[in-house]
Order: C-alpha cells, then structure tokens, then sequence
C-alpha cells in the first residue's frame, strides 16, 4: 500500500493560498484557482479522513464555488468528527467549530 508523505498543515496551506504557496505554485485565492483549491482539500480530506479541518477547509473552498450543498455536507462533517478528533487544541477546535457552524447557519443549516 502506497504512503501519503506530507502534512495535513501543508495542503491545508496551500489550499488557503498562503504567500510562500502563491509565490511557489499558484494563486489559491484567484476565482480561476476555485476548482484546484477544492482538489487540493479532496486530497486533503482522503489523506485525513478523520481530520475534521480538512473537511472545513474542503467546505471553505466549495463554498466559493458556488456548490452550497457539498459545502453544506462538508461543514457538517467537521461538526460531527470533532468530538472524536485527537490532537487538537481547546482554541483550534472551537475555531473550526465556529467556522462549520457559521457556514450551516448561512447556508441553512445540516443536510437531513
């Protein structure tokens, strides 16, 4: 079986388009970059099934897009891996909490 050898923190950069990734691959935050950014997040989401960030983060960028029901079932994801995740802060944990929530709230609330 193949191994994934990189960071959650690292894809989750790159797909926030943070500057050292802009200048080293691509603007992330171009509407042109939409669909690459939501790749990036999938890519995340399938090395990190359990990462409730990710699945936030792939929110974030459907979202953006325009695909308000995958971004809608991704928030919720994040919502509901959050009591089994490890590893995370007090602080990240609300922070990613607040994020899916607000996200739900805006869009309608969770999927039934």
């Amino acid at each position: 079986m193949a191994r994934v050898f990189f960071a959650a923190f690292l894809l989750a950069t790159l797909g926030a388009g943070s500057a050292a990734a802009q200048r080293r691959v691509v603007d992330l935050t171009a509407p042109d970059s939409l669909t690459l950014k939501a790749t990036i997040f999938a890519l995340n989401v399938s090395a990190f099934p359990g990462s409730p960030n990710a699945y936030d983060s792939l929110s974030d960028a459907y979202l953006a897009g325009g695909q308000k029901d995958l971004a809608r079932a991704n928030a919720q994801n994040a919502l509901e891996l959050l009591p089994s995740a490890t590893g995370l802060t007090d602080e990240f944990r609300n922070a990613i909490r607040q994020s899916a929530e607000q996200k739900l709230k805006a869009l309608g609330g969770p999927l039934r």
